[in-house]
């Protein structure tokens, strides 16, 4: 063989290598560009150049695909000209602006989507994590709760909207949505101590204790509750002192609610190993400050001052 038909085959095997390469992506872009234009038509309102419409979606959505947001944002803002009752771009439009650290312009888009269709789940899905990308934690709740309606099965759903609840401080309505939402209870005996009702305070933090071995619950607890020796609240706790699945920053929390109860028993030594153990801790875990930790007390007592 000669070496000219060496390079020729060999450009040959190359470029059916490329090709094969790029059909997965060439079936994916257009499989989801077909859903785009399903979408479109399902929810369409009143006429317009269906094929103009559908020609300026394929390149708007190959820009967006390849990275090219500005062409995209362009070519999408002609498919509204045509058509400006589409869900399917004005939901592109909030994905561009998004990707744009626009969130602004992004909520505009992702709330028009909705608006033409309060029943699509990507529309809804937007919105509600653009609300919760901006810290509007009510809004985010709001949307979250539909989509908990819409989509039941979706557990996904669920523990966004009680990790949000959480968030806008709705300790009661977190927990009435999932029992068994720990952190619920540990923020709602954060609020029973601060407002003065320590019976209640130890409580929710039991509660946390019971439903996840939480740490912080058990120092909160330690400050309030007052320990019998065989306790099996101090077996549980001694227990995860010893397990190596532990972060520093729980470590730091049982060692200092250890460190409480020996210190109330009158066990000095114990007391100070723990406290010691704890300290250190504290001050290598720089996620942890008592400042900051103080700062959310003084926040929460504040919000929730008035009568329960």
């Amino acid at each position: 063989m000669t070496e000219e038909k060496v390079v020729l085959e060999v450009q040959v095997k190359n470029n059916l290598l490329k090709l094969f390469m790029r059909i997965p992506l060439l079936v994916g872009f257009t499989f989801y560009t077909l859903v785009l234009i399903f979408n479109t038509k399902a929810q369409k309102k009143e006429s317009f150049d269906e094929r103009l419409f559908s020609k300026y979606l394929i390149q708007a959505t190959g820009s967006k695909i390849s990275g090219d947001l500005y062409t995209a944002d362009s070519i999408y803002k002609k498919c509204l000209e045509i058509n400006p009752y589409s869900g399917v771009v004005n939901f592109e439009l909030s994905g561009i602006y998004r990707s744009l650290k626009q969130p602004l312009i992004a909520l505009e888009y992702a709330h028009k989507a909705v608006n033409i269709n309060n029943e699509n789940e990507w529309y809804l899905a937007n919105l509600a994590i653009l609300y919760k990308e901006i810290g509007n934690h009510k809004k985010s709740v709001e949307s979250f709760s539909k989509l908990k309606e819409l989509k039941p099965e979706k557990i996904t759903y669920l523990f966004s909207l009680t990790e949000e609840l959480l968030a806008n401080k709705k300790y009661k309505k977190a927990i009435e949505i999932k029992p068994d939402f720990f952190k619920a209870y540990y923020n709602l005996g954060f609020v029973y101590q601060d407002i003065g009702e320590m019976d209640k305070a130890i409580t929710q933090y039991e509660h946390a204790i019971n439903l996840n071995n939480h740490a912080m619950s058990y120092h909160s607890l330690s400050h309030l509750k007052k320990f019998k020796p065989n306790d099996l609240l101090i077996t549980k706790l001694r227990h995860l002192y010893s397990s190596k699945e532990i972060s520093n920053e729980e470590r730091m929390h049982v060692c200092l609610a250890l460190a409480n109860i020996n210190e109330k028993f009158g066990n000095q030594v114990d007391f100070f190993k723990y406290l010691n153990e704890g300290n250190k801790l504290q001050k290598k875990e720089s996620g942890y400050s008592l400042n900051r930790h103080k700062k959310e007390h003084d926040a929460i007592k504040t919000i929730f001052s008035k009568k329960m």
